[in-house]
């Protein structure tokens, strides 16, 4: 008797939740083909407004009492919600019995920080902020385009560390002026800088300070690069 398609099922986890404790180890219950809500609930209105990350662990099975040979299995997502606003990633973290908690982790740690990079922000970034702006007088400085993922951070201070993804840019060429002290006479100093205007997929999570734009004062916050980090497939 051949394996059909009806053969093939998707099994719940001990906990269908967004728990952290959510998942576990696979359980004997099916996830109900075409049913409304089998796997994920309805987005609510507070969700839709402010943007939310939901997690469910799946256990896909070959539900069949013989021992014929099943080839080239895999899984896909066909197709995106209809939604624009709404978004599906499937992955597997190749653990038959961890919970929300560390998967969540896994895709978060899809990148790690490099080096500092040539960009600097431009004053104080505030905590909510769904863009960034930031400087450069080095014309070497390689321009950041959307889909580019930085991590900001408040000096050395790891704790602080927030990666942002870039969506959306948008290039000025800007001129800046700051004083400088020449045989104890003040002079007004021009510099021209190139700076960029990121919008960024999720908000800030805590002010960044930084200095006015200057190009020799120390910065309080850093703008570095990311590599990508194989944590999920």
């Amino acid at each position: 008797m051949s394996i059909t398609a009806n053969d093939i099922k998707l099994m719940q986890p001990e906990r269908l939740t967004d728990n952290s404790d959510g998942g576990g180890s696979m359980t004997g219950l099916p996830v109900i083909d075409a049913e409304i809500n089998n796997l994920f609930e309805d987005i609510s209105r507070i969700n839709r407004t402010y943007g939310n990350v939901s997690l469910r662990k799946g256990f896909l099975k070959v539900d069949t009492a013989t021992a014929d040979l099943y080839l080239d299995s895999h899984a896909i997502i066909a197709e995106q919600p209809a939604d624009p606003n709404v978004s599906g990633l499937l992955f597997t973290t190749e653990n038959f019995y961890d919970e929300r908690a560390s998967a969540r982790q896994r895709i978060e740690s899809f990148v790690i920080a490099g080096p500092r990079t040539g960009l600097r922000l431009r004053g104080n970034q505030n905590k909510g902020q769904q863009s960034i702006i930031a400087y450069s007088g080095v014309t070497n400085t390689p321009a950041p385009v959307s889909g580019d993922t930085y991590m900001l951070q408040i000096g050395e201070d790891e704790a602080t560390r927030q990666f942002v993804k870039v969506t959306e840019v948008i290039e000025t060429n800007e001129i800046f002026t700051y004083l400088r002290n020449e045989g104890g006479n003040t002079a007004v100093i021009n510099f021209p800088v190139r700076q960029w205007i990121m919008s960024i997929s999720t908000e800030l999570e805590r002010d960044f300070p930084n200095v006015d734009p200057h190009p020799y004062q120390t910065q309080t916050s850093y703008v570095h690069d990311t590599s990508p980090s194989v944590s999920a497939k």
